[in-house]
């Protein structure tokens, strides 16, 4: 109750969050019975803001438990489900990716597990003091570019990430991926140099699932993939290659069927519990509000 009264939209980000990790089919009718109680009281008052607050959560909520509700033409946001393949190309006809990692012991383990990804004849790597370039030898042209772990006591990662981003707009080289490795205390600086161009991002790092309205201000359309609790190689490696995968053969970007793919890699013990604190796009139902919030508060004034 009393969502509209905060200055800010996070409480009701809170109540979007929640719903989604709620098993219990009585409190999830309880927190419905509140939504369209709230929603009544303020269409009687005719208060713009409590009105599109609870009318976009009673749509969430009715859309998570109903598939057949198509809740990005109700909420007039672009697809949830999906990123068309086309939508990720920059100008030159690439799939360009950014990862930003980071200099301390956990991000030089993540860096050496990253690459083992791309031994294979399908990529071509070539490496300079800074970064590492990434590139497909077969199928659809996508370039991958990551900074390499440098000391990050003398701010040598940070200065590679800087040196990186201006050889990419130098080269008109566009992220349509971005992909954060490392701690969360490291999240805020990738926030920060998040290319506006990037239509998914991944936020490979514990809690990063608390991030989602700070990346959504640079990038307002992406589609983010995030961890509740603890962010692991163990699942960000195998999300990356069915990304991978898929847009080297030229093919959209389907969450659900990635998604249930993925459960089966996983499907017991600490690995199934760890890959079931990863949110995929269509279950961020934060995300969703904020876009959601954004697009029809922005249509009323």
């Amino acid at each position: 109750r009393g969502l509209e009264k905060s200055g800010t939209l996070e409480d009701a980000v809170d109540v979007a969050d929640s719903y989604g990790s709620i098993k219990n089919p009585l409190v999830k009718k309880l927190i419905d019975q509140e939504i369209e109680k709230n929603l009544l009281q303020a269409r009687e008052k005719r208060e713009k803001r409590a009105i599109a607050i609870y009318d976009i959560l009673q749509i969430i909520f009715q859309s998570s438990q109903d598939s057949s509700i198509d809740v990005s033409a109700k909420l007039n946001i672009p697809p949830v489900y999906r990123v068309n393949y086309k939508d990720l190309l920059d100008d030159s006809g690439r799939i360009v990716q950014q990862v930003f990692f980071y200099g301390d012991q956990d991000g030089k383990e993540s860096y050496a597990n990253f690459m083992t990804m791309f031994t294979g004849a399908d990529w071509k790597v070539k490496r300079n003091a800074e970064w590492v370039e990434i590139k497909s030898t077969k199928g659809k042209p996508v370039f991958i570019y990551a900074n390499l772990p440098l000391d990050y006591e003398k701010g040598l990662d940070s200065i590679a990430q800087t040196h990186l981003r201006q050889y990419l707009e130098k080269n008109n080289l566009e992220p349509g991926i971005t992909i954060h490795r490392g701690h969360s205390y490291w999240v805020g600086s990738t926030i920060r140099n998040l290319p506006p161009s990037s239509k998914i991002v991944i936020l490979g790092s514990c809690g990063g699932f608390h991030n989602l309205d700070d990346v959504l201000k640079t990038c307002p359309d992406a589609h983010i993939i995030s961890s509740k609790e603890v962010g692991t190689r163990i699942i960000n490696e195998p999300i990356l290659k069915a990304i991978n995968d898929d847009v080297k053969e030229g093919k959209d970007i389907e969450w659900l069927p990635i998604w249930k793919d993925l459960a089966t890699q996983f499907p017991t013990g600490d690995a199934k519990e760890r890959f079931d604190n990863y949110i995929p796009p269509y279950r961020n139902l934060g995300a969703l509000f904020i876009k959601a919030y954004t697009k029809q508060m922005g249509s009323m004034e």
